[in-house]
């Protein structure tokens, strides 16, 4: 019998009854809004971070490389006009020609806004044109590894908490929770029963009186209470450790009830006996010295 961690609302069974699984596959899920939602904003998150991986690996698009190139050339001839303008009046103002200081000091400025100009545009040309730095890849790389860390976190609360797997292999033999209905963890209800029905076994209530007949490997045979003729071969594979009340009745008025039963565990060595799962049958143990 299964159950969930943390409770909530049943979304989905995803096997049906008497469907075969393996360990591992999902049987249910529980609706989790919120673990849910964090799920997608860190996939989100983690596809940013490999995009701008990649673009700091191709480095800047052809479009951004000629953009840069030509702001650079701009900015040259920028300069070169600035500075031939500030040597013509320079020149001429040496010559004893009518220039105002004034006008020679705007050309300088002028000049030296167009300096500034071209060493932004050359660094901007070079950052453009260069290939990724190992800094960047380095904290980009963390960045990534972090957020791989964070996912699996959130990946394994999710399993835990809103998924309910098959431990091992096995069969579905009923479901007490359909989808929409609320299961809850106060309380701790089950959600299905499944059990691994390839290798039956028998539970056996050896009345106390007999148990020092009981062994492992002993034989037995197993019959149908209500069709005796057919019988199949078992053998004792488990007696448990301590005594116990009696958990199954016949349901006859001289059953006796003040009597503690050994549990005993009884392999079916048939490989065609077939039985449903909380079937009632006789077992007959072999009294032949071992």
């Amino acid at each position: 019998t299964l159950t969930v961690g943390d409770g909530g609302v049943l979304a989905r069974q995803t096997i049906a009854i008497g469907q075969s699984v393996k360990k591992g596959d999902v049987l249910a899920e529980f609706h989790c809004p919120e673990q849910s939602r964090e799920i997608s904003v860190l996939a989100e998150q983690a596809e940013q971070l490999a995009l701008q991986r990649k673009l700091i690996i191709e480095g800047a698009r052809k479009e951004e490389r000629e953009l840069a190139g030509s702001e650079l050339k701009y900015a040259e001839a920028l300069l070169e006009e600035s500075g031939n303008e500030y040597q013509r009046l320079s020149t001429l103002g040496g010559r004893g020609e009518f220039i105002s200081q004034r006008e020679v000091e705007s050309a300088r400025d002028r000049m030296m806004v167009a300096e500034a100009g071209v060493e932004q545009a050359r660094k901007k040309h070079g950052l453009v044109c260069s290939g990724p730095r190992e800094e960047e890849l380095e904290i980009v790389d963390s960045k990534i590894r972090a957020m791989q860390s964070w996912r699996e976190a959130a990946a394994r609360s999710f399993d835990l908490n809103c998924l309910i797997s098959a431990p091992i292999d096995g069969t579905i033999l009923r479901w007490y929770v359909e989808p929409g209905e609320y299961v809850d963890s106060l309380k701790p209800q089950p959600v299905l029963s499944f059990a691994d029905v390839e290798g039956l076994r028998v539970r056996v209530e050896v009345d106390e009186r007999y148990v020092s007949n009981i062994r492992v490997g002993q034989s037995v045979t197993l019959l149908y209470e209500d069709n005796p003729q057919y019988t199949y071969p078992g053998r004792v594979s488990k007696i448990e450790g301590e005594m116990g009340r009696k958990k199954t009745h016949s349901g006859g008025i001289d059953e006796p009830f003040d009597r503690d039963i050994l549990e005993v565990i009884v392999e079916v060595t048939e490989p065609h006996f077939h039985a449903v799962i909380g079937l009632r049958v006789v077992a007959i143990f072999d009294q032949t010295p071992s």
